[in-house]
């Protein structure tokens, strides 16, 4: 009888230590999980903050206002994709230089 009650101590001392194994493995599993997340939350505010700046202007500029000189000029289009240019370069540039450090 001492036999099988030493078995079963070793069997309950196995069971608690796989789930020891299982409660770490779950919480690895988690880590892991909320870093994807994380990434992908990063790269989308990167796009954001790309993308925002170039929609603000064209829908300011699609407006249609019979006001705007840039309208009537000969160059306005590609004054308009100039400026375009501009706010894309300054957007990635300055994401560059933060991610590196050097803005922070």
């Amino acid at each position: 009888l001492e036999d099988v009650n030493d078995e079963i101590e070793s069997t309950i001392a196995d069971i608690e230590h796989i789930t020891k194994m299982a409660v770490t493995l779950e919480s690895a599993h988690r880590r892991y999980r909320d870093k994807k997340t994380n990434d992908t939350l990063f790269a989308l505010s990167i796009l954001s903050a790309i993308f925002l700046p170039l929609q603000f202007a064209t829908g300011w500029y699609g407006m249609n206002f019979t006001t705007m000189s840039e309208l009537e000029w000969d160059w306005g289009y590609s004054y308009f994709k100039c400026v375009m240019f501009c706010i894309f370069l300054t957007s990635v540039v300055s994401i560059l230089l933060f991610s590196s450090g050097c803005l922070s």
